[in-house]
Protein backbone atom coordinates (compact mmCIF):
# COMPACT_ATOMS: atom_id res chain seq x y z
CA UNK A 1 0.00 0.00 0.00
CA UNK A 2 1.26 3.48 -0.86
CA UNK A 3 0.91 6.15 1.81
CA UNK A 4 0.62 9.64 0.37
CA UNK A 5 2.49 12.41 2.13
CA UNK A 6 0.82 15.64 3.14
CA UNK A 7 2.28 18.97 1.96
CA UNK A 8 3.59 19.52 5.51
CA UNK A 9 5.39 16.16 5.48
CA UNK A 10 6.88 16.84 2.06
CA UNK A 11 8.16 20.23 3.21
CA UNK A 12 9.72 18.66 6.32
CA UNK A 13 11.45 16.08 4.10
CA UNK A 14 12.70 18.86 1.82
CA UNK A 15 14.11 20.84 4.75
CA UNK A 16 15.83 17.86 6.35
CA UNK A 17 17.27 16.84 2.97
CA UNK A 18 18.74 20.33 2.52
CA UNK A 19 20.38 20.13 5.96
CA UNK A 20 21.91 16.73 5.21
CA UNK A 21 23.13 17.89 1.79
CA UNK A 22 24.82 20.87 3.46
CA UNK A 23 26.43 18.58 6.01
CA UNK A 24 27.76 16.32 3.26
CA UNK A 25 29.33 19.35 1.57
CA UNK A 26 30.86 20.46 4.88
CA UNK A 27 32.27 16.97 5.46
CA UNK A 28 33.66 16.81 1.92
CA UNK A 29 35.56 20.05 2.51
CA UNK A 30 36.67 19.01 6.00
CA UNK A 31 37.92 15.53 5.11
CA UNK A 32 41.61 15.90 4.36
CA UNK A 33 44.63 13.74 5.14
CA UNK A 34 45.68 14.18 8.75
CA UNK A 35 42.34 15.26 10.25
CA UNK A 36 41.34 13.10 13.18
CA UNK A 37 37.95 11.48 13.57
CA UNK A 38 37.22 13.45 16.75
CA UNK A 39 37.35 16.70 14.75
CA UNK A 40 34.96 15.22 12.19
CA UNK A 41 32.64 14.11 15.01
CA UNK A 42 32.74 17.54 16.65
CA UNK A 43 32.12 19.46 13.43
CA UNK A 44 29.29 17.12 12.46
CA UNK A 45 27.56 17.50 15.81
CA UNK A 46 27.92 21.29 15.73
CA UNK A 47 26.52 21.43 12.21
CA UNK A 48 23.51 19.28 13.07
CA UNK A 49 22.73 21.14 16.30
CA UNK A 50 23.35 24.51 14.62
CA UNK A 51 20.56 23.69 12.19
CA UNK A 52 18.11 22.67 14.91
CA UNK A 53 18.70 18.94 14.63
CA UNK A 54 19.67 16.23 17.07
CA UNK A 55 22.58 13.87 16.41
CA UNK A 56 20.77 10.58 17.00
CA UNK A 57 23.94 8.50 17.23
CA UNK A 58 24.89 10.32 20.47
CA UNK A 59 23.93 8.03 23.34
CA UNK A 60 23.08 5.10 21.07
CA UNK A 61 23.20 1.88 23.10
CA UNK A 62 24.73 3.76 26.02
CA UNK A 63 27.75 5.17 24.18
CA UNK A 64 28.54 8.80 25.02
CA UNK A 65 29.90 9.69 21.57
Amino acid sequence: MITLKSPREIEAMRQSGAIIAGMHHMLRDLSKPGIDTWEIETQSREYIEGHGGVALQIGFEGFKY
